[in-house]
């Protein structure tokens, strides 16, 4: 059996079937009377400890995932639940093909509340001569360690009968390591490593090297992940109750997706700490980001929803609103390298905006906006086209004549002039809107015969004001979607406000995403979604919206809520 599907039979078995049970236990958790209620447990992963400070990622599963699916077994509807089982079913035969294992059987009887997977080191063993060789560290807690030893003795002694490797049994620091090792003349890849420690932890590894240095990490608290500072001040900022974590070193992590080997230690360490719950609507995760951005404390800006979304249409697939947009792109623009995948996303928008008008958006649009704003996405009228833009912006008072709005929208008429853009008002449904054209010959011209002298306006881009807004669109459909009454908008969209309920009233703004309206069109513009995807297809089958909200920084570390709003399928 690949080592490949070895973990993945106790990681991905594991991880995987939290994500299907989630999918369906959200919604009855609030009448459940066990530990969960609250959206997790307390705890923290005791499996740290064999994780290398310098690891690019660890993530850990920390309640009993037996008792996850049994909530949406013995609690969900009938129809539902018989769809769960279906599924629970699928994944199993999916994870164990080729294996000859069997959950119940072998994995079951020994497996305990935590199991945590790491990504070691970007390079276990630094030998150019072989490519990038990532380390790979799965720990599982266990309250029955001779069920788990046997297990090991089983699944070794059917490994060696193959006649493919040998086993061997190492002693180091104190613990009996077993591993295999190809037989002369068998050219072997595989050489998966394991040991139970203490009657409370069992162990994986890719490597006996990377086996040996969880053992030493254990021993010496400086070397191992718990005794990391940057670790420890990320936990005291994730409060809520949870049933797993994330801990990320985002370049390391970055490195690893690109199949690079190590990185030179940065000056600030860059690293992302991530506690996961379950909520009546679905999952939510609280975030601590330090390493990135000016160090300091600031609190949250805003302290009731954005009045700015009450213009964005219902439709919108994705929302950016928030306050002092000028601000903001300007902590974007110095956080994030050029080369990083935010920065090319933000790069993308920002072409995107200005291909209409010709104008370079930060400079002519966001420098001006210190009040409220909202950023909105529709969607196209085909699954080939990318759709319309919307954006709002509130009218702040200032005591700079050059820095006001109506100065600002000034200059954007005046470029578009110089750019060959004609400039009109009309009504429309009573508004007074003004459109940038662009004018064009209907169809060829015959100059010897003068047909076909029309022209057409091509629509580069319009604006109205409403209230004390000023909104500006793609396109006279998108603008056509402002309306008058609030329950038209998207702050009135029950998907909407079913995916912010979980985030803080104390925010920084909002970053929403319809995952159902969008999904083709992302996956045409990342083709690495797909990828994603098929790894966690039980939660994006049921995933129905995301949301995000920062919620300032206190002693250097970002913090931020996510909320995934999940739904049963179809």
């Amino acid at each position: 059996m690949k080592l490949r599907s070895f973990l993945l039979v106790l990681a991905a078995g594991a991880l995987s079937l939290v994500a299907i049970a989630a999918a369906g236990v959200f919604w009855i958790l609030s009448d459940s009377p066990l530990d969960l209620r609250d959206g997790g447990v307390e705890a923290h992963p005791e499996a740290a400890v064999f994780v290398p400070r310098q690891a690019p990622l660890m993530g850990s599963l920390l309640v009993d995932v037996d008792r996850l699916v049994a909530y949406r077994q013995l609690l969900a509807p009938v129809l539902q639940r018989s769809r769960s089982y279906r599924e629970l079913e699928r994944l199993k035969a999916d994870l164990l093909d080729g294996t000859r294992l069997n959950y119940a059987r072998d994995i079951q009887p020994w497996l305990g509340r935590e199991l945590t997977f790491a990504v070691t080191s970007l390079d276990y063993d630094r030998d150019p001569d072989n490519g990038v060789q990532p380390g790979y560290l799965l720990v599982a807690t266990t309250d029955n360690g001779d069920r788990a030893r046997e297990f090991l003795q089983a699944y070794y002694s059917r490994q060696a009968a193959a006649g493919t490797t040998d086993l061997v049994f190492e002693q180091y620091k104190g613990t009996n390591i077993i591993y295999r090792r190809p037989v002369p003349g068998y050219q072997g890849s595989d050489a998966l490593a394991s040991a139970v420690v203490g009657d409370r932890f069992v162990l994986f590894a890719n490597h006996p090297k990377v086996l040996r240095e969880a053992l030493t990490d254990v021993q010496v608290p400086a070397l191992n992940l718990l005794g990391s500072k940057p670790y420890q001040h990320a936990l005291p900022t994730l409060t809520t109750p949870r049933i797993g974590e994330v801990f990320a070193n985002v370049p390391a992590i970055a490195a690893w997706l690109a199949g690079k080997p190590a990185l030179a230690p940065p000056e600030s360490e860059q690293t992302l700490t991530v506690a996961l719950s379950v909520n009546p609507f679905g999952v939510s995760a609280q975030t601590a980001l330090q390493g990135i951005g000016t160090p300091g404390d600031r609190a949250p800006a805003l302290h009731e929803p954005v009045g700015a979304l009450r213009y964005v249409p219902a439709g919108s697939t994705l929302a950016i609103a928030g306050s002092d947009l000028a601000q903001l792109w300007a902590d974007l623009d110095a956080d994030f390298a050029p080369a990083s995948p935010v920065a090319q996303l933000l790069g993308q928008w920002r072409d995107r905006l200005q291909d209409g008008v010709g104008l370079d958006v930060p400079e002519a649009i966001f420098s001006w906006v210190h009040g409220e704003y909202a950023l909105a996405l529709l969607p196209g009228s085909t699954s080939d086209s990318q759709g319309d833009w919307i954006f709002v912006a509130e009218k702040v008072p200032t005591d700079d004549p050059e820095a006001t709005a109506a100065a600002a929208i000034a200059r954007i008429d005046r470029a578009a002039a110089d750019g060959g853009l004609g400039i009109g008002t009309f009504s429309l449904d009573g508004r007074a809107v003004t459109a940038w054209t662009q004018l064009q010959a209907a169809a060829p011209v015959d100059l010897h015969t003068q047909a076909g002298l029309q022209l057409d306006a091509r629509v580069k881009g319009v604006r109205i004001t409403v209230g004390n807004y000023v909104v500006l669109a793609s396109s006279l459909a998108a603008i056509a979607q402002v309306s008058h009454d609030e329950a038209d908008s998207l702050l009135a969209r029950a998907t909407f406000q079913d995916a912010i309920q979980s985030l803080p009233d104390d925010n920084d703004g909002y970053l929403y995403l319809d995952w159902r309206g969008s999904r083709a069109n992302l996956e045409q513009q990342l083709p690495l979604l797909r990828a994603i995807e098929l790894a966690g297809q039980p939660l994006f089958d049921h995933l129905g919206a995301v949301a995000l909200s920062s919620r300032g920084s206190q002693d250097d570390v970002r913090q931020a809520t996510v909320s995934l709003r999940l739904v049963g399928t179809e």
